[in-house]
């Protein structure tokens, strides 16, 4: 099967989410080809010097794949005809009508990954009359496709466990400072969190504990006293690795907990430490904390309480940070999403 992904660059889950199933699909039989909405002078790439970096650093995974640049629905149509595409899934919505319109056009599935909220029913109505099949990676993201819910599918983001990994190491000993890390991006309402969190920091400094700090990413509005900033950076890995606990949501969070930190769900608000009992059952918890989800508002009493049971109790730390890394084996691989997502594919392949 040759499936073509539809994108915008553009640094958000959406594209990480692309370049994941860039390097996984075709471990499992799925060839696979990008086109990538084209809106500036992206082919040639950005002017020499940070820019090209920069641009090399968005395609990431694609850039060692097969990629093409579109504008218009004819340039994508041409990509699937000399590309024999089988699939099409569409990542960004920015690429949805030149996506529905080829797909229309040639006869080719259409399948839709909705990566945020949206009032999906009320803009791209036809588009989701049309899918085939339509992903969303939580239960907030699938909200308003109502008339169409009998083709959504929801498959949260996986994350790649084997690359996120932790190092060994000593455990921490009594006294040696605890690391905190602040991972992911964050806008509007869901930058309180860190706002909160700074705080906490601040109460358990203040309170005599050693405390590193270090805020990985991007916090849209957001003013940090105690933690060293870092914005973004090309590999996070190294910084996960170091860390001891990890405040976050979503995707980020999934990748610290991966590397051996204890994870704690923070963005608009604070849902605690991330446990195994959040995954029993058919209905797992969202490792997410947008407001749709109603989360208790974050208190820096609250959340400092809970860090300073860990800086306390090293073996409890350790054991903490060996669960971190089993949940993250057991309900967070990118394997499970992969496999979910190519019985997606494989069903639109079956005659209606």
């Amino acid at each position: 099967m040759h499936v073509l992904l539809t994108t915008y660059l553009v640094r958000s889950g959406v594209l990480t989410h692309v370049w994941d199933l860039v390097q996984q699909l075709p471990v499992h039989g799925i060839d696979v080809t990008v086109a990538i909405l084209q809106t500036g002078d992206e082919q040639g790439g950005p002017e020499p010097g940070s820019g090209r970096d920069e641009f090399t650093n968005l395609l990431g995974p694609i850039g060692r794949s097969k990629y093409f640049f579109f504008r218009t629905a004819d340039d994508l149509s041409a990509i699937c005809r000399e590309q024999k595409i089988q699939l099409l899934h569409a990542h960004s919505r920015l690429a949805y009508p030149a996506s529905q319109a080829v797909a229309k056009r040639l006869g080719i599935p259409l399948v839709l990954t909705l990566h945020g909220v949206f009032p999906w029913q009320e803009f791209y109505p036809s588009t989701l009359k049309q899918a085939r099949a339509i992903i969303a990676v939580g239960p907030a993201q699938a909200a308003g496709t109502e008339p169409v819910r009998e083709k959504v599918v929801i498959i949260p983001n996986g994350i790649d466990t084997q690359y996120f990994r932790p190092l060994p190491s000593e455990p921490r000993r009594r006294g040696e400072e605890l690391h905190i890390i602040w991972f992911g991006r964050t806008n509007g309402a869901s930058s309180r969190g860190v706002t909160v969190l700074d705080r906490a920091v601040y109460l358990l400094r203040s309170r005599g504990f050693r405390i590193k700090a270090t805020l990985i990413g991007k916090a849209a509005d957001v003013f940090v006293h105690e933690f060293e900033t870092l914005d973004w950076v090309s590999d996070p890995l190294p910084y996960l690795q170091s860390g001891h606990l990890a405040f976050g949501h979503g995707r980020a969070l999934r990748e610290a907990m991966s590397c051996g930190n204890v994870g704690f769900l923070l963005g608009h608000g604070y849902g605690g430490r991330v446990e195994a009992s959040w995954f029993a059952g058919d209905d797992p918890r969202p490792v997410s904390a947008i407001p749709q989800y109603n989360l208790p508002k974050p208190d820096a009493e609250i959340i400092a309480a809970d860090i300073a049971r860990f800086y306390h109790d090293e073996r409890l730390l350790e054991q903490a940070r060996i669960d971190a890394r089993l949940l993250a084996l057991c309900c967070f691989d990118v394997q499970e999403m992969i496999r979910k997502t190519i019985a997606v594919y494989e069903n639109c392949q079956t005659p209606k």
